[in-house]
């Protein structure tokens, strides 16, 4: 059962966006019925989801996957601006249940003051991003960043939005113009592997 979500409540967009992903993925698939359906016993779609660990149960990064986010928050601000807020990049959850339905998702608040650290406006502040723990691994450098990415282009609006749309195109292009970066980038995760000596460079500013 799917009750009515407003759709300016961000908070609960989120939850029935992810809750939907978890439906999808899930077999038997069950059949979302009207609202009406409660008095007879059926549970919403939320409390199902929460019930079969859908939804992202987050928390802080440790220690090993700190050193593979301060890549990628280095790269970020140098590279990709477009997604940089002006007060420093947010900080960043590990959403650790293998069940989730999202490998990332962000926390998006709208805000008529919210800007890009140019000075550009956008959309929503946020609050964290949250990345799967399955991404901070030697081998997925370019899983983690895209997604890392993707979730911070949401500054400028939700998916279907065409800014987010635009911001992802930039994002693309920008991933093609600084493809030597990326590969300098690459080895320097790998060295937060404890594969090779670390190359000593700084890490980016990021909100605590």
């Amino acid at each position: 059962m799917a009750r009515r979500v407003q759709r300016s409540d961000v908070s609960a967009c989120n939850r029935r966006r992810q809750a939907l992903a978890w439906l999808r993925r899930t077999y038997p698939r069950p059949r979302l019925v009207q609202d009406g359906f409660a008095s007879l016993g059926y549970p919403d779609l939320e409390t199902a989801c929460e019930q079969d660990r859908g939804f992202a149960r987050m928390r802080a990064p440790n220690r090993a996957e700190r050193r593979y986010l301060a890549v990628v928050e280095e790269l970020v601000p140098e590279r990709f601006p477009r997604v940089v807020p002006e007060d420093g990049l947010p900080a960043v959850r590990i959403i650790e249940n293998a069940e989730a339905a999202w490998k990332g998702l962000s926390g998006n608040v709208a805000a008529d003051d919210a800007r890009l650290a140019g000075g550009d406006r956008v959309r929503y502040r946020q609050s964290f991003v949250a990345l799967d723990r399955t991404l901070l691994v030697p081998g997925r450098f370019a899983d983690a960043l895209a997604t890392y990415l993707h979730e911070l282009a949401h500054v400028h609006g939700t998916d279907r939005s065409a800014a987010f749309s635009a911001a992802l195109t930039d994002l693309i292009a920008s991933a093609v113009r600084e493809a030597g970066e990326l590969v300098i980038a690459r080895q320097r995760w790998l060295e937060a592997a404890g594969r090779a000596p670390p190359t000593g460079r700084t890490r980016a500013r990021r909100k605590r």
